[in-house]
């Protein structure tokens, strides 16, 4: 993320010519919250929004989910009733104000939420039978009609039903199907390993390529020329950032994981330690 804004800040710069430094005073605030209100106006440059195309959405929700998960804990900690209450209903008004003061669009929560359920459905034990029916063809072929209702009937993802029928091709994933071997091919994991940088510097990739190199293709057949090199660039370049970015990282990140547990331990009543 902190690289594509160094990119986007040069690319910025060059669009405006180098004609200011200025950077806005809340630049620094959106960065750290992963631009949950919009991608600033870096250095006065124009059309910056493209070169993320949005993709940052996601991440201040997802940091704001990963931030509830210790809290809702925590209050679940509580043996009494009117404790536990108490405590989810702080969590729950902290939470609405910091969603408020970071911006985030509530409608986009609600997929995170989703998935939380596919997962405690495939791991509950009144729903053991489902996960082998759905791992199989059977849900591979459910697949293949959610799809093509998708298709059919909904332009946008955006929808509150498509947004359910996303939610039912999720659940079937998580109850291990694979799609006849797709989804566990070893080019697939390979994509999956770098799909994070994929998905966020597609869009610098890619406005990159058409607006600065060739602008519009004239013809169906020039877009293609265009856009199948800026794939595979893209591509080749995410692979290069995991490899000496995001998986540094991660490794690194497990000291940090095991320190923030420890810490989440000393807050947690003896009985719950014990039950872990």
């Amino acid at each position: 993320f902190y690289v594509l804004v160094l990119l986007i800040m040069l690319l910025s710069a060059i669009s405006s010519g180098f004609r200011t430094a200025f950077i806005p005073p809340g630049a620094l605030v959106a960065i750290v919250t992963m631009f949950p209100r919009g991608v600033p106006d870096f250095f006065h440059g124009t059309n910056v929004f493209f070169y993320t195309v949005g993709m940052t959405w996601s991440l201040s929700n997802e940091l704001f989910f990963y931030l509830l998960l210790p809290a809702l804990f925590l209050a679940k900690s509580h043996t009494r009733s009117l404790g536990r209450g108490t405590a989810m209903l702080i969590v729950g008004v902290l939470a609405w104000r910091f969603g408020v003061f970071m911006g985030l669009n509530w409608m986009f929560l609600r997929s995170l939420f989703i998935g939380v359920l596919c997962y405690e459905i495939c791991h509950a034990r009144a729903f053991a039978w489902l996960r082998p029916v759905l791992a199989g063809p059977v849900g591979t072929l459910l697949i293949g009609i959610v799809l093509l209702i998708i298709v059919r009937d909904y332009d946008s993802a955006f929808y509150s039903r498509a947004e359910l029928l996303y939610g039912a091709m999720f659940l079937i994933v998580a109850c291990g199907n694979t799609g006849f071997g797709l989804l566990t091919h070893r080019a697939t994991r390979k994509l999956g390993e770098i799909s994070y940088g994929v998905y966020l510097l597609q869009g610098f990739a890619l406005f990159t390529v058409f607006h600065h190199a060739h602008r519009t293709p004239a013809t169906p057949l020039h877009h293609w020329v265009l856009a199948i090199p800026a794939v595979l660039g893209l591509i080749a370049v995410s692979a290069a950032t995991f490899r000496w970015i995001e998986r540094p990282c991660i490794d690194r990140s497990r000291a940090v994981a095991a320190s923030i547990t420890r810490l989440i331990t000393v807050f947690t009543p003896h009985r719950l330690r014990q039950s872990s």
